[in-house]
């Protein structure tokens, strides 16, 4: 069976030699006709096909989003159960030869109480501006905004055990999985 750019082609000829043989071709043309009739025809039900597969895919990529949701709640579960384990039993570690679990410190991070007593030292600017607003000598009325220097703040208080005034370092422990 031809496919339907050689059917066109075909067609496009046809007509020509038609014309320059002043032949009367009118009952090939139809058959012609039909034939791409039912090209375009078995093109229409592929579309729909391929449109319905499309949306049965949505569905189903849908029900696993949800699926994946449910089993990470339940993983969040299982592991805070675990950890309520190790803790009502004074224990830091647990397990097996398959498996095992321990309750680990996490890195420092620190907490902003009240950012306007940090000291300027802690503090850095960084300069946004909108694109549209960029004129020719960079003169616009750009904003600043002014943020914590974590890194160092932590740092400090790492080295030093020092702390910053509005600011203090906790430390959390999280459970891990071997």
């Amino acid at each position: 069976m031809v496919n339907i750019y050689e059917l066109a082609d075909q067609y496009k000829q046809l007509i020509e030699f038609a014309e320059e043989e002043d032949i009367d071709i009118s009952d090939i043309l139809l058959g012609i006709a039909e034939t791409l009739d039912q090209r375009m025809e078995n093109l229409v039900l592929s579309v729909r096909t391929l449109e319905a597969q499309a949306t049965s895919l949505e569905t189903e990529i849908e029900r696993l989003k949800n699926k994946k949701a449910a089993v990470t709640n339940h993983v969040d579960r299982v592991k805070k159960y675990a950890r309520e384990l190790l803790e009502a039993s004074g224990r830091t570690k647990g397990g097996g030869t398959l498996g095992s679990m321990a309750l680990q410190n996490s890195p420092l991070s620190l907490v902003v109480d009240n950012e306007n007593s940090i000291p300027d030292v802690y503090m850095r600017a960084s300069l946004t501006v909108q694109l549209d607003e960029l004129p020719e000598e960079l003169s616009s009325h750009p904003s600043l905004k002014v943020t914590v220097d974590k890194k160092a703040i932590i740092e400090l208080a790492r080295n030093d055990n020092f702390a910053v005034d509005g600011t203090h370092v906790e430390r959390n422990q999280h459970l891990r999985l071997r």
